[in-house]
């Protein structure tokens, strides 16, 4: 991954710079889900995370860049590093913010920002952002990634 990222984030194709950037998202996204991890795995995952945003930066738009500090928080959020989840969950919602996203990225952003506040052992600012994403779902358009947020909702630690 590390070895790669010079040379895949100077290519001249955008479509091999995006495939990059997807890989080290992806990998990012599966460690984090996995339910046991070693040290080595958790410095991986950080690290692919890094990437997939160094790599967004290069080959993406601002929804890229948003989604890839989604992905950053969530992992430092699984680890219990909370001023680092806090620092890129913050970055997330100000993307949402300054871009005018659409009521599906604003709640994925509160829905990292309670990770992140819960790494941070911060209990009540948790909790106002997890409202802040119930505030959302009624906005999001999609019945489908409606139905899909407020199993997130439902799913989310209050």
């Amino acid at each position: 991954l590390a070895r790669d990222e010079a040379a895949a984030l100077a290519s001249p194709e955008l479509a091999e710079r995006q495939a990059y950037a997807a890989a080290a998202n992806n990998i990012a996204a599966g460690l984090r889900q996995e339910p046991r991890r070693s040290a080595d795995v958790d410095a991986l995952m950080i690290q692919a995370a890094g990437v997939a945003r160094r790599a967004w930066e290069k080959a993406g738009n601002w929804m890229n860049v948003e989604r890839a500090e989604y992905q950053l928080a969530l992992c430092h959020a699984v680890l219990g590093q909370g001023t680092p989840a806090l620092h890129h969950a913050g970055l997330c919602l100000r993307i949402c913010e300054a871009e005018q996203a659409d009521a599906v990225e604003h709640f994925f952003a509160h829905e990292a920002l309670v990770h992140a506040h819960r790494a941070a052992g911060q209990a009540d600012q948790a909790c106002a952002h997890r409202a802040q994403m119930a505030q959302w779902l009624p906005q999001v358009a999609d019945a489908g990634m409606q139905a899909y947020c407020a199993k997130t909702l439902a799913d989310t630690p209050a």
